[in-house]
C-alpha cells in the first residue's frame, strides 16, 4: 500500500480540531454543572477540566508532528487553504453574532431560560458549513446531534425540576452535559482518524 503525502496544514487541522473541541466541550460541561445548581460539585468540574486538558495535550502532540510534514507549495493548494481559513473565520463570526443576537432578543423578551438550548442549536448548525468546507462527514454528524439535542431538550424535558430538596435547571444541565459529550467524542474521533497519518509522519 502506498502512503499518501501528509501535509503540514492537514496535521494542523487535526490538532486544531482536537484542541478547539476539547476546550468548548469543557465549557459546555460547565454549563451543565451550572444547571445542576446546588447539586453541582467541584469533582464534576475537576473531571471536565481533566478531560479538556487531556485533549489539549493530545492536540499539542499532534501539532508537534506538523514540523515533520511538508507544506503545500502549488498556487492552487495555497489558494484553497486561504479560502478554507476565510470560510472558517466567517462561519465562526456568524456563530458568535447569532449567539449574541439570541441572547439580546431572549433577554429583552424575558425568556433567557431558552438561551442554552438556542445556543446549542446555533453551535450545532455552524458545523454544517464546516462539514462542506472541510469535506468532513464527522462535522455533519456532530452538527446533527447537537441540533437534535437542543430540540429534544425543549420538547421532551421540563425547564426545571426538583430532586429532593434541590431544584435544577434541566434544560441547562441537559444541553450542557450532552453537548460536552458530543464535542469530546468528536475530538477523540478526529484524533483516532488522524492517528494513521501521525504514525506515518513519525515512521511508526
Amino acid at each position: 500500500m502506498v502512503n499518501q503525502t501528509v501535509y503540514k496544514s492537514d496535521v494542523k487541522g487535526i490538532a486544531n480540531g482536537i484542541t478547539f473541541l476539547g476546550f468548548f466541550g469543557t465549557v459546555w460541561a460547565s454549563v451543565g454543572i451550572i444547571g445542576l445548581r446546588e447539586l453541582g460539585s467541584y469533582w464534576l468540574l475537576g473531571i471536565a477540566v481533566f478531560i479538556g486538558i487531556s485533549l489539549f495535550v493530545m492536540g499539542m502532540r499532534v501539532f508537534a508532528s506538523a514540523k515533520r510534514a511538508p507544506a503545500r507549495k502549488s498556487p492552487e493548494s495555497r489558494k484553497r487553504e486561504k479560502a478554507l481559513q476565510l470560510g472558517f473565520n466567517l462561519t465562526f463570526l456568524a456563530e458568535i453574532l447569532l449567539i449574541w443576537l439570541a441572547a439580546f432578543l431572549l433577554s429583552r423578551s424575558g425568556h433567557m431560560e431558552w438561551f442554552f438550548p438556542v445556543m446549542c442549536f446555533i453551535v450545532g448548525a455552524h458545523f454544517f458549513p464546516l462539514a462542506y468546507l472541510f469535506r468532513e462527514k464527522t462535522h455533519f454528524i456532530t452538527g446533527t446531534l447537537l441540533c437534535l439535542l437542543a430540540v429534544c431538550t425543549v420538547l421532551f424535558l421540563p425547564e426545571t425540576a426538583t430532586l429532593g430538596s434541590y431544584q435544577i435547571t434541566v434544560w441547562a444541565a441537559a444541553v450542557g452535559f450532552g453537548a460536552a459529550l458530543i464535542l469530546w467524542a468528536t475530538a477523540y474521533f478526529i484524533w483516532l482518524s488522524g492517528l494513521p497519518l501521525i504514525k506515518q509522519l513519525r515512521g511508526e
